[in-house]
């Protein structure tokens, strides 16, 4: 249906080599979006799988949501990391259900085999990488205004927008009604002043 439209402005052999290709191309973002969020900016592919498959097992089965679990990471990512498996995260799991504390500490367990196969001098861009300020903005659905909330605290779906295209896991967390809210100032009030209220933030 879209294809003679599309067709104004990509070569129907283009789009399909583009479509063809599109699965792969996504995983292998996906990963590497996945491993920069957890520090890394390269991992063998067999131990990236891994890691990756762990975090995501713990996150269905955690309370946290995915943007608070990463937040955690940035927030508590400590060189020591790599001389003591049990320290990471030691004060998560008092605080979880079994399942997830068996899930946490297969990840807690493997992620410290990562750190110990990087050269100590690695720590410091791992731990640059992470760097994130707890800076929380949230949107009240019922009273239409916005707060800052504590850095521990759970919001539902959000976006993560970067920090000048730098941080992995921004300081920054909008929630789709802010969105909505700043279109709706613009496309009805031509009202633009959110928006650039947010992007002062976030720059």
């Amino acid at each position: 249906m879209l294809q003679r439209p599309l067709s104004a402005v990509i070569s129907p052999r283009e789009m399909e080599t583009a479509l063809d290709n599109f699965w792969d191309d996504y995983r292998q973002a996906h990963s590497q979006q996945m491993l920069n969020k957890l520090g890394f900016s390269y991992l063998p592919s067999q131990e990236a799988e891994e890691i990756i498959s762990l975090t995501l097992q713990f996150l269905v089965s955690s309370r946290l949501n995915y943007h608070q679990f990463f937040r955690e990471i940035s927030g508590k990512f400590s060189p020591q990391w790599r001389e003591d498996a049990q320290i990471i995260f030691s004060d998560l799991m008092p605080l979880i259900l079994h399942k997830e504390s068996l899930n946490l500490a297969s990840w807690c367990k493997f992620y410290h085999y990562l750190l110990v196969q990087k050269p100590e001098t690695e720590l410091v861009e791992i731990s640059q990488r992470l760097t994130a300020n707890v800076n929380l903005l949230s949107h009240n659905l019922k009273t239409k205004t916005h707060a800052v909330l504590p850095p521990r605290s759970l919001v539902k779906q959000a976006y993560l927008v970067s920090n000048c295209c730098k941080q992995y896991n921004s300081d920054v967390v909008i929630l789709d009604a802010y969105i909505a809210r700043i279109w709706d100032n613009i496309n009805e009030h031509n009202n633009w002043d959110l928006f650039k209220t947010i992007l002062q933030q976030i720059q």
